[in-house]
C-alpha cells in the first residue's frame, strides 16, 4: 500500500465524515470510468460521443473525470441515446 493509501485508510478509520467524502469521490470516479469504458467500447471520441448522446462535450469530460456529480437520470439519458442499457446494483460494503 502506498503512503497515500495508508493515510486515507487510517483517516477513514478515525473520521466518519472524511470516510463519507472519500466514498462519494470514489463513486464519482467509478461512474466516470464506467462511462469512459463505454465510450471507448463504442469506439468514439468524446466529441463524437457527445454528439451521439446530445450532450455538450464538456459534460462528457466532467463525468469521465469524476468532476461532476452525475444523476441517474442523466446517465439513463446517455444510455438510451447510445443504444445501451444502464444498470444499477447494490452490494455490501467491504469492512
Amino acid at each position: 500500500m502506498s503512503k497515500t493509501q495508508d493515510y486515507i485508510s487510517n483517516r477513514c478509520a478515525k473520521d466518519i465524515e472524511f470516510a463519507t467524502e472519500i466514498r462519494k469521490e470514489s463513486l464519482r470516479l467509478e461512474m466516470g470510468l464506467a462511462l469512459l469504458k463505454h465510450r471507448e467500447n463504442i469506439g468514439l471520441s468524446q466529441q463524437k460521443f457527445a454528439l451521439l448522446v446530445g450532450k455538450p462535450c464538456s459534460i462528457i469530460a466532467k463525468i469521465e473525470s469524476g468532476a461532476m456529480n452525475t444523476s441517474i437520470s442523466l446517465l439513463n439519458e446517455i444510455a438510451l441515446a447510445s443504444h445501451s442499457n444502464f444498470d444499477i446494483k447494490f452490494s455490501r460494503n467491504r469492512q
